[in-house]
């Protein structure tokens, strides 16, 4: 944890997650949309028809 081998891939990850609006964990993508936060199983559910209902 203290060693520095591993930062830029960090930092790297980091920058990528915010800049696709991902600030925090867990978090997924639906469709690109940031989906943030434990969620129920059927919030998933929803959010997955949805996204397949308007491709």
């Amino acid at each position: 944890m203290r060693g520095t081998t591993f930062d830029a891939a960090i930092n790297a990850d980091l920058v990528q997650g915010n800049r696709i609006g991902v600030p925090s964990t867990p978090a997924f993508l639906i469709n690109d949309v940031p989906f943030l936060g434990a969620q129920p199983t059927e919030e998933f559910v929803r959010a997955i028809d949805a996204a397949v209902g308007s491709s």
